[in-house]
């Protein structure tokens, strides 16, 4: 998720609610070549809801509750509750995507059994469901944290045979489970008992607190003088 800000909320989705970020918009104006174009912003608009309808179905798949839905430029998030296995979260972070790559095949295909852009439709069908969308995949897939490429490709470790790390996972996910500052307990108006606060606030203090010794002592190690 890129945006933690601006932000509307409208609507609700199986008891969750829905926010629509301000980047839509600029996204259905790039899309529709910044002009009254209304069937691009549809196009545009579909993929997005695609991206989105999967990871719905995936979070829900999973057995984990969701508590929101985000729409954004790129695609957006289902916000979730839960602690899930490293292999079920690499499957969350390709459903969007491959949804998207489904929206690219069948758009191909309208336009192979329409022999092309032989309409002025169907060059919009080209340039916003194959192009646009083929873009938003490749940004999608960055493997940089708030896109789905930071968890997507650890599916490499696990087709190795390789496990993945879950201990710094399951505290992130414990804390945003419990943390009445999240967006996701305000949104679902949890009530969080103090014990289990209180013990997921020392876990992931004792996480941060190993992390930051760990990167000073790398720190003082490079900034020793050396000798030749």
């Amino acid at each position: 998720m890129l945006f933690t800000s601006g932000y509307a909320r409208w609507g609700a989705l199986s008891g969750a609610p829905v926010r629509w970020h301000w980047s839509l918009l600029v996204g259905c104006a790039l899309a529709g070549g910044l002009t009254l174009n209304p069937l691009a912003w549809l196009l545009y608009l579909g993929v997005v809801a695609a991206h989105e309808a999967a990871n719905f179905v995936a979070v829900r798949q999973a057995r984990l509750e969701v508590v929101g839905v985000d729409f954004q430029a790129t695609g957006g998030k289902v916000r979730w509750r839960g602690v899930a296995s490293p292999r079920t979260q690499v499957i969350l972070a390709w459903s969007g995507v491959l949804a998207q790559l489904g929206v690219l095949i069948g758009a191909e295909l309208v336009l192979v059994i329409a022999g092309g852009t032989v309409e002025p439709w169907l060059a919009e069908v080209e340039r916003v469901s194959v192009e646009l969308n083929a873009i938003l995949i490749a940004v999608n897939l960055l493997p940089l944290p708030t896109f789905d490429g930071e968890v997507a490709w650890k599916a490499i470790h696990l087709l190795g045979g390789r496990p993945i790390p879950e201990r710094r996972a399951f505290i992130i996910h414990l804390a945003e489970a419990v943390d009445p500052r999240t967006d996701a307990s305000r949104e679902a108006e949890v009530e969080v008992d103090a014990p289990g606060h209180a013990a997921a606030r020392l876990l992931v203090e004792a996480e941060l607190a190993a992390l930051t010794k760990a990167h000073n002592d790398k720190a003082d190690c490079d900034s020793s003088p050396t000798t030749s």
